[in-house]
């Protein structure tokens, strides 16, 4: 959590990184974390999901020239930390594609991220669920 929440600065990352700090802290005081905080991870999850796939949709052309997300430098873009990551000039054909290499290394690492965090995540709920 603590990765995904400092690898690429977003208002949904925040999120990440206030739950690692706050459960390090309640590790700290020599309590154990068990099924609220599995329930908690469960909800994360779900969370990662739903940022993976919004990041997945805004490689599309039709994502980024949307008004809201007119540029991909954007107000709401940068917010939630979307990043193009695959350049498409010509939107009818989507094998003609462009890796954008202006990008530093954590742009292009935070999805990969948030997908290894997505599966730690919802296997230690799962073990939290099943064994405690």
């Amino acid at each position: 959590l603590c990765i995904s929440g400092a690898i690429s600065s977003s208002l949904i990352n925040l999120v990440y990184f206030v739950l690692f700090l706050g459960s390090s802290t309640y590790l700290a005081f020599n309590k154990n974390l068990l099924k609220k905080f599995a329930i908690i991870l469960k909800i994360v999850s779900i969370i990662i999901f739903i940022q993976v796939l919004f990041i997945t949709c805004f490689q599309n052309p039709w994502f980024y020239s949307n008004k809201i997300f007119h540029t991909s430098n954007g107000f709401y873009a940068r917010i939630l930390g979307f990043t193009r990551i695959i350049i498409i000039d010509n939107a009818q054909h989507f094998n003609n594609f462009e890796i954008n290499d202006q990008l530093s290394l954590d742009k292009v690492l935070h999805p990969f991220i948030l997908m290894a965090t997505y599966y730690v995540i919802t296997y230690y709920a799962s073990y939290i669920m099943v064994n405690f």
